[in-house]
């Protein structure tokens, strides 16, 4: 299984959609902190520095990053690596593989890199621009004067902050945990993708896209509907809000995610009949 996974992600390095998405993704970095750099008209105050921590694209304030949260993350996960099954049933490789390695193996391997790749490529952006900030902007927070703002402030924050250790004392670790957030979001819509293909395969993109598109359908009704502790979204920005207090109903929502596309694939490995459609 070891060699058929690191032939699978042989693969997704070396297709083209591949190093088009990842490009687009560092293109919206470089934008996110472009955009940052150059529309500050909330610093007021001279003594104010922005810090790399408060520049990051998932800080909240960014359009780019709200892009990319929004759209990129979820499609750029899917689309260059959830089709490997697609292809290879179109090209008529899919038995021969079948055949040498077994169907657990077979699905298995690609279930795992997709997994991974997905994560990765979410992931990705968040990193590029969280150290394109820490190299443009000097390494200095925004520290509380002790009036009745920032006491407030410190009291909201505290309250409603994801990680409020890392929050306080660590922002760019804050930051990080919540690209981590992007990648467990990436890697649950790549399976699920993967999924629906294995099942679905009339229309590639619609296959690949469902289950994104699904996931903002979704968390727009919940949002409509007052559960806006259950939008996934949200937990991806380090800003705070009061719906994203907890991380429980976030890790319950990829949690279904990921269970829906494991037992996809767990009843197409106990099927096993029709890889050869």
């Amino acid at each position: 299984m070891l060699k058929l996974f690191q032939y699978e992600l042989k693969k997704l390095t070396s297709r083209r959609i591949t190093w088009l998405v990842l490009i687009a993704g560092a293109a919206i970095a470089v934008a996110a902190l472009a955009e940052v750099l150059f529309n500050k008209p909330w610093i007021e105050d001279a003594r104010t520095i922005l810090s790399p921590a408060e520049a990051a694209m998932n800080r909240g304030g960014s359009g780019f990053g709200k892009f990319a949260i929004l759209l990129y993350v979820p499609l750029a996960a899917a689309l260059p690596c959830a089709d490997t099954y697609l292809r290879e049933c179109k090209n008529r490789s899919a038995a021969l593989l079948v055949a040498k390695a077994g169907v657990a193996r077979y699905y298995w391997s690609k279930a795992a890199a997709v997994m991974l790749f997905s994560a990765v490529i979410a992931m990705l952006p968040f990193l590029f621009n969280q150290a394109l900030c820490l190299a443009a902007l000097p390494r200095h927070a925004l520290l509380p004067d002790g009036s009745v703002y920032y006491t407030v402030s410190f009291a909201y924050d505290s309250a409603y902050a994801l990680f409020p250790g890392l929050y306080f004392n660590s922002p760019m670790l804050d930051a990080l945990a919540h690209t981590g957030l992007a990648g467990l979001l990436g890697m649950a819509l790549g399976l699920c993708a993967y999924a629906v293909t294995l099942f679905y395969r009339k229309n590639a993109f619609i296959a690949l896209a469902g289950p994104t598109v699904a996931t903002f359908a979704a968390c727009l009704l919940l949002n409509s509907s007052g559960y806006d502790w259950l939008v996934v979204y949200d937990y991806l920005q380090t800003v705070t809000m009061p719906s994203t207090r907890s991380i429980y109903p976030y890790l319950a929502f990829v949690g279904v995610l990921l269970a829906i596309g494991l037992g996809a694939v767990l009843y197409k490995v106990k099927k096993g009949r029709d890889f050869l459609l």
